[in-house]
C-alpha cells in the first residue's frame, strides 16, 4: 500500500483553517446524527470512457446548526474504454459547513481527506495497474426536508487522486460524482 501526502490546494487549506477557527465560537444548540444512501453519476475524467452509475453511503454527526463531520464511501463503478476497465472506490472523512435557506432547504459545503483505490484491468491480461493513496476531496450540495426525520439531497463531490507513475512523475485522475440521496436524521 502506497500512501501519498495530501494533495492540498491553497484555497482548500484556507477553507479548512477558517472552519476550524470557528469551532470555539460554536454552541451545541443542535446535536443529531445522519445516515444517507444515494445513487451517483461518476465521471472518471477519461475522454474515451462513459460516466458510470454507482452508490454512495455516508454517516455523520452535526453538533451545531452550521457544522458537522461525516464519513463517506463511494464506489466509482467501472469505466470502460477500448478494451480496458478502470474501477475503484474512495472512503473519506470531511468537515461540513451548513446554512439554512428556509425551514426546509439547506446548503452545505465540505472538505476533507479520502483513501482511494483505482484498478486498471483488461479482459485479456487481467489486472494491469493498481493505485491507492490519501488525497483531498471537496464538494457542495443542498438538502430538502421531507419531514423531521427524512431529507432528500443532492451533492457534487470532487475526489483528487494523485497517482505515482514513476519516482518523480505524478499523474492526476480526478474523479467527480453527482449524487442524489435520501438521508435519515436522528436527534
Amino acid at each position: 500500500m502506497r500512501l501519498n501526502p495530501p494533495n492540498w490546494r491553497p484555497s482548500m487549506a484556507v477553507f479548512i483553517v477558517c472552519l476550524l477557527a470557528l469551532l470555539p465560537l460554536s454552541k451545541p444548540a443542535l446535536a443529531e446524527s445522519f445516515y444517507g444512501v444515494g445513487v451517483s453519476q461518476v465521471d472518471h475524467n477519461i475522454d474515451e470512457a462513459d460516466d458510470t452509475t454507482s452508490t454512495e453511503f455516508h454517516a455523520g454527526y452535526r453538533w451545531h446548526p452550521n457544522f458537522a463531520v461525516s464519513l463517506t464511501h463511494l464506489e466509482f463503478g467501472a469505466a470502460e474504454f477500448s478494451d480496458l476497465k478502470d474501477e475503484g472506490s474512495a472512503t473519506g472523512i470531511n468537515l461540513m459547513a451548513l446554512a439554512s435557506l428556509t425551514s426546509d432547504w439547506e446548503l452545505f459545503t465540505f472538505a476533507g481527506l479520502h483513501y482511494w483505490e483505482l484498478n486498471l484491468s483488461s479482459e485479456e491480461f487481467g489486472l494491469l495497474d493498481k493505485g491507492d493513496g490519501v488525497d483531498a476531496y471537496l464538494g457542495a450540495g443542498t438538502t430538502y426536508q421531507l419531514n423531521p426525520l427524512w431529507h432528500l439531497g443532492f451533492r457534487y463531490s470532487l475526489f483528487f487522486t494523485k497517482v505515482d507513475e514513476a519516482e518523480n512523475d505524478h499523474s492526476e485522475q480526478n474523479v467527480s460524482a453527482m449524487t442524489l440521496y435520501l438521508e435519515l436524521r436522528l436527534p
